[in-house]
């Protein structure tokens, strides 16, 4: 099957799951006949249009995408440096493995009740942003290097390679599948997180603030038209980290 076959099919698969699910959701409107309840699909994307129309929507997705991204690459630093560094110790492993397993078992909103009193409202998307990574990224470090294929590693001591040589030549490739699971794994949560963070805590602007004060005053379309901006963006993250990330150059993409 063709590159260009397969992406029509693909197309058409999309096409057909995309109509059903909103002939659902017209049907269910339909059906509940309250706007404040469930308001038609038209009715949302309506309202969408209508906050694309401000000034303000950008300055909230760019200010939201910011913070969550400001802690989603912090956790990415501290996951890997806490991975590496567990692998190469046994007793870092011991004293940085709870915390790690406290971070992963903690409900969200613990956390973010909890920072609301430690942080400003605006540091809290951040660091619950860098929480939601941490942990996944520290396991995908750990399972990678520890997947590494020893044959190859006496390999490169045989041939003399140098500590530089050895990381870019073995270590990076070895790990990179599993360090790119984990980016995909964590830019979904982070931007979950990062998103319920700022809808308690209301740091201005953001889209948690414009998604509560829409819920607030009952504005379910535009409600539902925010939600929907932040799936889109969650989708469009991901599928940049998948463009731009394979397993190796030229590879097949994730």
């Amino acid at each position: 099957m063709t590159k260009k076959s397969f992406s029509v099919k693909k197309l058409v698969h999309i096409t057909i799951a995309a109509f059903f699910w909103i002939s659902v959701w017209y049907a269910a409107a339909y059906f509940v006949k309250s706007e404040l309840l469930l308001p038609y699909p038209h009715r949302v994307i309506g309202a969408l249009f209508t906050l694309m129309a401000t000034g303000e929507f950008y300055l909230s997705v760019l200010f939201s995408v910011l913070r969550i991204l400001g802690g989603f690459l912090i956790g990415i630093a501290a996951g890997l440096l806490c991975g590496i560094v567990s692998s190469l110790s046994k007793l870092s492993d011991m004293l940085i493995s709870p915390m790690m397993t406290v971070i992963r078992s903690t409900p969200v909103a613990s956390f973010i009740i909890l920072t609301l009193v430690w942080f400003e409202n605006t540091a809290v998307p951040v660091f619950i942003s860098f929480l939601m990574v941490t942990p996944i990224i520290y396991a995908q470090t750990m399972l990678g290097i520890n997947k590494c294929d020893n044959d190859i590693l006496e390999m490169t001591r045989a041939f003399g390679f140098t500590p530089a040589r050895s990381l870019l030549h073995f270590w990076i490739p070895s790990v990179k599948p599993y360090f790119i699971s984990g980016l995909l794994t964590s830019m979904g949560l982070a931007w979950k997180a990062g998103i319920a963070a700022e809808v308690l805590c209301s740091p201005s602007p953001s889209i948690g603030k414009d998604l509560y004060e829409a819920k607030k005053y009952l504005e379910t379309p535009d409600m539902l038209a925010w939600t929907l901006t932040v799936i889109i963006l969650s989708m469009l993250l991901e599928r940049l980290i998948k463009k731009h990330l394979t397993h190796s150059k030229g590879g097949k993409q994730l």
